[in-house]
């Protein structure tokens, strides 16, 4: 349990999200899904097809040069049935003559003959052909093996050739190639003990004293089923048709020391069947069948339950390995792996004895992989949803440390502000308020990077603008310094800020601007603009001793603004990824029409922000601060002035 401490963990926070009902329905599914899989071969039998088509040609490909047993096919074509006096099937005397003369003049090591003889009810076997057959005693006869279906199970019917013959022969053997669900011969059935009958390439293989190197694999089973390969048809059938042999005698010197098979090859016979590799004769399969076993390379069809049941596991356990303490999950490498494992699977199944049902372990990892994609989904989206709550809570705490509306002085100030957070909750904050003397107070800080983190500072920075602007002796110098101390200490020099804030004076219209770090401000007057720069460290990255501030004063005049803001503005970029500038933010501000107050001038500027973006979103947290100047005493200055 040690490994899968991790994935125990998930699963009980799994239990705690999900009703334990759902739960247990996810299982059952999961459970059904392998079920299907295992006890329902029709379900997964035509991709078991084609895994043993490219098996089976990648073999054929690679035994084809491996091992020869030097087989020749004498083939009965077209041709030499059009040329033969004999009518098909041909009388038993012609093949006695047939086969003496391959004996006598072609000398194989031993002969196949891949034909039926029919068994006559009033005449035996002629003399002549009996004798053939039994000459040299390396000839060998095809029994036809039937395995049919029957309401009471299967049914095996076995037709050997005529007693006389058999008894002649040196050896009699089946030639069983079960044809698939979609007509496709992939197998060879290779002895059948119920009827004591092994097939014909067996028998051919001990009448030539040629070992069968996998022999014990399946000498202990009724009827196995191995896996036919096709080497021989790869690397090229050697064959010469009985009238290339009849026309010239020259061409039964081919036949010396070889194995030769007789069969059918004139398609008017319809002895043709569809395979791995594409349509091939009867005698060209047994030819095969041949290669296949004296090769080394044999491999049995085990489709039983209990090989199902163990290669459906092996995919279920490697996904739970990977999900174990050994392995780093995401879901990434679970998709690697998953288009992987098939060519891993591929190569592996030619090791066993037994052809695995490798798609199984496929199977079983993809329904496994995707249970438990499925099931931390769930967990990373409720942690996610968890996050957006907290967010959303973090969000709404942070509007309440936002001014509710503008402030409006008597003297004719204003203050508006405005605050867009990249996130729900954001690192910028401004504020402003009237102090216990009347005049007022205001301030806006931009914390390095976004979201909760950055918000929690900004809730510090809040608290200590409330605790220390309550003190009589208040002062910016003060305030900027625990704020530095606070941000320091808490982040590790992990965070800084930068600061921008004073007071202004509402009776002589003084306003002191002190700055930690941040951006210029703007001072907008009749003639135009101008910057307010103050180049001092952010706060958080030193100690207050080595901390350098920079301040000014400025006096308001009628109709002045004063422009606070993030570095957000600035950077908000249009889908071409071009930046608002600098410039272009200072003419937006130069244009802004004299008379409008501070909420006019924000609206305004946001909605060029706005029509830069082209509906882009912020990259960064958006603050503007605007102070504007309507001056009572205006009118009294200028009267006195007159």
């Amino acid at each position: 349990m040690f490994l899968f401490k991790n994935l125990s963990l998930k699963l009980k926070t799994l239990r705690v999200l999900i009703p334990k009902r759902d739960l247990i329905i996810l299982f059952i599914m999961w459970f059904l899904l392998g079920y299907f899989f295992i006890f329902y071969p029709i379900l997964t039998k035509n991709i078991d097809y084609e895994i043993i088509d490219k098996k089976i040609k990648v073999k054929s490909q690679f035994l084809k040069d491996n091992f020869k047993t030097d087989i020749l096919l004498v083939s009965i074509d077209s041709e030499t049935l059009s040329e033969t006096e004999h009518k098909w099937p041909w009388p038993q005397e012609h093949w006695a003559k047939i086969i003496n003369d391959i004996k006598e003049k072609g000398k194989p090591k031993a002969i196949i003959l891949d034909i039926y003889f029919q068994e006559s009810k009033t005449e035996k076997p002629p003399e002549s052909f009996i004798k053939a057959v039994k000459a040299q005693s390396n000839t060998g006869l095809v029994a036809i093996y039937e395995e049919n279906e029957t309401t009471f199970g299967k049914q095996i019917l076995i037709s050997p050739p005529i007693k006389e013959i058999d008894e002649a022969a040196a050896f009699t053997g089946i030639s069983q190639q079960p044809i698939d669900d979609d007509g496709k011969i992939r197998t060879m059935i290779l002895h059948d003990k119920r009827i004591n009958y092994k097939h014909i390439a067996i028998e051919l293989l001990n009448n030539c004293k040629i070992d069968i190197p996998n022999l014990s694999v399946f000498s202990d089973i009724q009827t196995p089923v191995a896996l036919l390969d096709f080497p021989v048809s790869y690397r090229g059938l050697n064959q010469i048709s009985i009238n290339d042999l009849k026309n010239d005698d020259r061409n039964y010197e081919f036949l010396k020391d070889r194995i030769v098979i007789i069969g059918a090859t004139a398609s008017i016979l319809h002895d043709y069947h569809q395979t791995s590799i594409g349509l091939i004769s009867g005698p060209e399969i047994i030819c095969n069948t041949v290669e296949t076993l004296g090769s080394s390379f044999l491999q049995l069809l085990d489709d039983s339950i209990s090989n199902r049941i163990i290669h459906y596991l092996a995919g279920v356990l490697i996904v739970m390995l990977f999900y174990s303490d050994l392995f780093k999950q995401s879901s990434k490498q679970v998709l690697i792996i998953w288009l992987m494992l098939p060519v891993f699977l591929f190569f592996y199944s030619y090791f066993p004895k037994a052809h695995p049902p490798i798609e199984l372990t496929w199977l079983g990892y993809t329904a496994t992989a995707a249970l438990f994609v499925l099931m931390i989904r769930i967990i990373e989206l409720a942690d996610i949803r968890e996050q957006l709550t907290e967010a959303s809570i973090c969000s709404d705490f942070q509007k309440g440390l936002f001014p509710e509306k503008g402030l409006t002085d008597e003297s004719g100030i204003s203050c508006y502000g405005t605050c867009i957070p990249y996130q729900n909750a954001g690192g910028d904050y401004y504020d402003f308020f009237k102090l216990k003397n009347g005049n007022i107070f205001y301030i806006l800080c931009d914390v390095s990077g976004h979201g909760i983190s950055a918000s929690m500072i900004t809730t510090v920075v809040k608290s200590l603008v409330v605790i220390e602007t309550t003190n009589d002796n208040f002062n910016i110098d003060s305030l900027f310094n625990k704020i530095n101390y606070a941000v320091l200490n808490l982040t590790k020099r992990k965070k800084m800020v930068t600061i921008v804030g004073g007071i202004i004076n509402t009776k002589n219209y003084e306003v002191s601007i002190s700055s930690a770090g941040h951006i210029p401000a703007i001072l907008k007057h009749g003639n135009g603009f101008e910057e307010i720069a103050l180049p001092a460290y952010p706060l958080g990255v030193y100690s207050t001793e080595r901390l350098k501030k920079a301040q000014t004063v400025i006096k308001l005049e009628n109709f002045n603004k004063l422009f606070f803001y993030s570095d957000g503005i600035i950077e908000a970029r249009d889908w071409n990824n071009q930046e608002l500038g600098f410039d272009s933010f200072y003419n937006e501000i130069n244009n802004l029409p004299e008379i409008a107050n501070s909420e006019e001038c924000i609206k305004i500027l946001l909605n060029k922000l706005k029509e830069h973006t082209k509906g882009r979103d912020f990259v960064d947290d958006v603050s503007l601060l605007v102070v504007s100047c309507r001056r009572k005493d205006a009118k009294k200055e200028t009267k006195e002035s007159d």
